[in-house]
């Protein structure tokens, strides 16, 4: 499309950052007029978006066709998380949530597999045609099956508030990306992050004065919301922030070829994918809590194994490292979200599951910048890599202290009917 890869690189951040920013608004949306309602629009607007992608006739057109589909993307996933743990009861929904999880990540590991076999043998405008399809089929598919939702009439959707947190996570996000690309002392760097807070406080002083808030502040001080949210941050930054560095590591210190170390990151994701449903059904047994304090204790070891590999020249190291952030992400994330909805009122799942998907897409946005800025910009040495690992480890340490304000829930009883009578 005669243009560089930093601009193409907006066809990813883009959508990125509509799913970080709008994913709240759209879950209190889908509170007021229904979730299935907005799921399906959402989803059509996604597979619009990406079957005319294929047609673009240049860079700017895909990017702004790729801002389309990502806007869709936000208004699925938060009232499509609620849709499911309005349909379980509250001992229930940690299982429900491991299998969501588990075709939740392995797709995505699938989709990359297939789509560079597709652009590097076709062309890229096929693999837009083909994902394009498969997000219109499963619209279908919603549209036949899912239930419909009851919405909220007392509310309105507070659009002044949907505004300033809007404006209060975009100035973020962009102020991160800017800072990671153009240092932080660059004065876009500086005024966005500088703007971010002030946003906040407006947002603040807006949802205060309201009757009908997009999102009820009370809820920040509640430990089982609270704690999930600053520990989806920090899980998914560690998690994240080593995806861009443990290629580098694989690469260019211990030697391997590109395919090499893109099968061997593969670990990574089949592992939270396959881990996922134990996650869920240990939720049911040993509550959210013992979860994510499990989940982030195996973060916290993988971190220190990621970053041990390279003084050692341990190729060992980094495969068992990669297994264990899988396994990390697959006990804490079904217990995360399920946390935050057994916390919140059946009326606002919605908007407590969006505020999850926007703390999990800060931490992503925060430790993809903050582990490239701590290998450097040129990292050839073993001493270049354990920095950020160990950045990662006290990222999973603040998580785990984050879990551990949240409060221990009751868990049913697993003991046979004949032996309790």
């Amino acid at each position: 499309l005669d243009t560089g890869e930093t601009f193409l690189g907006w066809t990813i951040t883009a959508p990125f950052l509509a799913v970080g920013v709008w994913s709240p608004v759209f879950g209190r949306l889908g509170d007021i007029v229904g979730h299935r309602r907005v799921f399906l629009v959402g989803l059509g607007v996604f597979a619009a978006g990406t079957l005319v992608s294929a047609g673009a006739p240049n860079a700017g057109t895909l990017v702004a066709l790729r801002v389309v589909a990502g806007i869709g993307g936000a208004a699925t996933f938060a009232p499509g998380l609620a849709q499911i743990m309005a349909n379980f009861d509250e001992d229930e929904r940690g299982r429900a949530m491991g299998w969501f999880a588990m075709v939740a990540t392995g797709a995505p590991a699938v989709g990359l597999i297939t789509g560079g076999l597709i652009v590097d043998r076709i062309g890229w405008e096929v693999g837009f045609l083909l994902y394009g399809s498969i997000a219109a089929a499963g619209w279908v598919a919603a549209w036949k099956v899912l239930r419909p939702t009851e919405g909220r009439t007392d509310i309105g959707l507070d659009l002044p508030g949907a505004f300033w947190l809007s404006v209060t996570s975009l100035t973020l996000m962009l102020g991160l990306y800017a800072g990671g690309e153009l240092g932080f002392d660059h004065p876009a760097a500086a005024g966005l992050l500088a703007a971010s807070p002030l946003a906040l406080v407006v947002f603040i002083r807006v949802e205060r004065s309201t009757a009908d808030p997009l999102v009820p502040l009370g809820y920040f001080a509640e430990p089982n919301i609270r704690g999930p949210l600053i520990g989806a941050a920090g899980l998914n930054a560690a998690y994240m922030g080593g995806l861009v560095v443990t290629p580098l590591l694989l690469q260019d210190l211990l030697g391997y070829s590109l395919s090499a170390a893109s099968a061997m990151l593969l670990l990574r994701p089949a592992t939270f994918s396959a881990t996922s449903p134990v996650g869920g059904s240990l939720v049911t047994r040993i509550g959210e809590r013992r979860c994510v304090l499990a989940g982030m204790g195996f973060m916290a070891l993988s971190m220190a194994l990621l970053a041990a590999s390279a003084p050692l020249d341990a190729l060992a190291l980094v495969l068992v490292g990669l297994v264990l952030s899988g396994v990390a992400n697959g006990l804490a994330g079904p217990s995360l979200n399920t946390a935050v909805a057994n916390a919140a009122d059946p009326a606002d799942l919605g908007v407590v599951s969006g505020l999850l998907s926007q703390a999990s897409t800060l931490g992503i946005v925060f430790g993809l910048q903050a582990f490239l800025i701590a290998v450097g910009s040129d990292p050839d040495a073993a001493a270049d890599f354990p920095p950020p690992y160990l950045l990662g480890l006290g990222l999973a340490v603040i998580g785990a202290l984050a879990a551990t304000t949240m409060r221990p829930r009751a868990v049913p009883a697993t003991a046979p009917a004949a032996a309790t009578t």
